[in-house]
């Protein structure tokens, strides 16, 4: 299945990605077509190696493709943006600067105040740690420190590779919810990459499914469902997992 190149806030136009030279290169994904729409919440799911990771990069503007045009809100993506926001699997939360000074540092880099990452804080329960280390807090703690600083910035898009996938299952949960109203409160874009099918049904509006050599968008799965936390107890959302499952066999 290929997606029609089309007009949207995120397009990927025949997008091609490789490694390597001559005999020794591989090709992760080649001629894909992709579009995601402002305000909306998209999932990534496929197996490891499958490029996943690589379209979160493109888009941060820290990897080009080897061909094909990526676009975003118009204009051509070419290097890193202030409004695009990207978070790692471990939070990326620098171990010598404390919670503050981690939760300030995107907007130190933009020359920007500091005002944000206080409210930030403070709107996701975490203030008291402020003088704090990342290792003095839990998983779910450094990842709403994590969160903290990539909204700080009020970025437009959320790229989001694994960020939970560390973390214990209720934890996990309660930070799904988290990210949950977050979006819905301030309708900015996401991607969401993860392994976690659970995770990609409750997150997202629509889960694009990669697999093959090169990589190839397998499925387009649409999930109009996700308006509030309680919806995971729905029998909405376990027929929407049975439905990613399958198209994954």
């Amino acid at each position: 299945m290929t997606q029609t190149p089309q007009a949207g806030y995120i397009q990927f136009q025949d997008v091609s990605l490789a490694y390597g030279r001559g005999s020794d290169q591989t090709v992760v994904f080649e001629k894909l077509n992709l579009f995601v729409d402002a305000g909306e919440s998209v999932a990534i799911v496929g197996p490891s190696g499958c490029g996943k990771t690589s379209i979160l990069h493109i888009l941060s503007g820290l990897l080009k493709p080897t061909d094909g045009e990526v676009m975003f809100n118009d204009e051509p993506v070419i290097r890193p943006r202030r409004d695009v926001a990207l978070m790692l699997q471990d939070a990326g939360l620098l171990p010598w600067k404390t919670v503050w000074q981690n939760a300030i540092l995107g907007l130190q880099l933009a020359g920007l105040s500091a005002a944000p990452a206080k409210e930030r804080l403070a709107e996701l329960g975490i203030s008291e740690f402020s003088n704090r280390y990342p290792s003095e807090l839990s998983g779910g703690q450094r990842q709403r420190v994590g969160i903290a600083r990539a909204l700080a910035t009020d970025p437009s898009l959320m790229l989001m590779d694994e960020p939970l996938a560390s973390l214990d299952t209720f934890t996990k949960e309660h930070i799904q919810n988290l990210f949950l109203e977050l979006w819905l409160k301030r309708k900015h874009t996401q991607i969401l990459v993860t392994h976690d099918l659970e995770e990609a049904v409750f997150l997202s509006q629509r889960i694009i499914v990669l697999f093959g050599k090169p990589s190839q968008i397998q499925a387009e799965i649409k999930n109009p469902h996700i308006v509030k936390p309680d919806w995971r107890n729905s029998d909405a959302f376990y027929e929407k997992v049975i439905e990613l499952r399958k198209a994954l066999a």
